[in-house]
């Protein structure tokens, strides 16, 4: 069963190009930009609330490689947003980053 109240992401600003998530909503996202040991990146995702109700998000992440640095606090119904996140590489750890991340969703 989908999870409710269910964000839809892109990763274009005209909302075109959607990221496909799991059946818990939950963002699948990979950065293929290869980074190195010490290096990072900043991204850009945006969010949409395709629900009727407003939405407040608070962020989590699994992982401190992983950060969310800037969101939309609250999305009215149909609103829509940008997320810029950020990812880091550890200079000990040249793996790929495995995170899970997204926002809790409070109704009202």
């Amino acid at each position: 069963m989908p999870y409710p109240y269910n964000l839809s992401y892109f990763s274009d600003a005209n909302y075109q190009q959607p990221i496909p998530t799991d059946d818990k909503g939950g963002i699948l996202y990979q950065r293929a930009d290869g980074l190195g040991p010490g290096q990072s990146i900043r991204d850009i995702i945006y969010i949409k609330n395709d629900n009727e109700e407003v939405l407040t998000l608070a962020p989590w992440s699994s992982s401190d490689e992983f950060q969310i640095l800037n969101y939309p606090k609250e999305l009215q119904p149909g609103e829509a947003g940008a997320i810029e996140v950020l990812i880091l590489m550890p200079k000990e750890k040249p793996k790929p980053i495995r995170a899970n991340w997204g926002f809790r969703r409070l109704v009202g």
